[in-house]
């Protein structure tokens, strides 16, 4: 990202620190984000699950015509404020509690204007107390015939959570530092396998399952290059139907 970008993304962030540390999976989220919107050509209709704190506003600096709805937690709940949403002209915005929704509704309401062409969670599904086979469904009916639904999540067989469990130590966060973040907690981490059976119990089409090093420490590159699955995070992609996008 030239010099330009990361003023703008640190501006958008909660801090130069937050920005340093996730350089790298910033680059990755608006690689994939501006692919898609070279498949689709152009891209309509966009839905960002919980925008954390850049992502809704890379999206609209790099395209400022995109019809983009948004959800994330209210204020009140350490979600952005209202006015965030305004000064990026997003077409809609839901400040809601993904935990406790009603899903099978809530698709009904998102998707009133037209369905999507692409669904965007980065980094979400691992802060939510509830099965991602409800996300999956509720992509599925938000999505048109052959959008995409794209996931980003930790790699919970990264490389360094197996080193610290044949230490004996525990790689998940301990509760008491997250009593007053609301959604800052990660409940439940995913393998890759698990979330290919749990989409396609869903009735979704796999489209792609790859694993990031986008969160992985400089050292750690090299001697893990050949052990993929071990990487950090991983990149989920799956549709209503069988689409090609590569």
């Amino acid at each position: 990202m030239c010099i330009r970008d990361r003023d703008y993304i640190r501006d958008n962030t909660s801090g130069s620190d937050y920005l340093e540390f996730h350089e790298r999976r910033f680059a990755e989220h608006l690689s994939l984000f501006s692919y898609l919107c070279e498949h689709f050509s152009p891209l309509s209709r966009v839905l960002d699950i919980s925008t954390m704190p850049y992502t809704t506003g890379i999206m609209k600096y790099y395209h400022p015509g995109l019809s983009l709805v948004t959800i994330d937690l209210p204020e009140e709940m350490g979600g952005p404020p209202l006015s965030r949403f305004e000064e990026l002209e997003v077409e809609e915005h839901y400040a809601v509690d993904l935990d406790s929704l009603d899903w099978n509704v809530f698709d009904k309401e998102v998707s009133r204007k037209g369905k999507f062409d692409v669904i965007f969670a980065g980094e979400v599904i691992e802060h939510l107390r509830i099965d991602f086979l409800e996300v999956v469904e509720f992509c599925l009916a938000c999505l048109r015939p052959g959008g995409i639904a794209v996931i980003t999540t930790p790699n919970f067989l990264s490389g360094w959570k197996l080193d610290r469990l044949i230490q004996g130590l525990n790689p998940q966060q301990r509760f008491k530092d997250y009593k007053n973040i609301a959604g800052g907690y990660h409940y439940r981490e995913y393998t890759m396998k698990e979330l290919d059976n749990i989409a396609r119990d869903a009735g979704a089409e796999v489209i792609a399952r790859v694993y990031s090093d986008s969160l992985m420490e400089d050292h750690l590159h090299k001697t893990e290059e050949t052990q993929y699955h071990f990487r950090e995070n991983v990149v989920f992609v799956f549709s209503n139907e069988k689409v090609s996008i590569w």
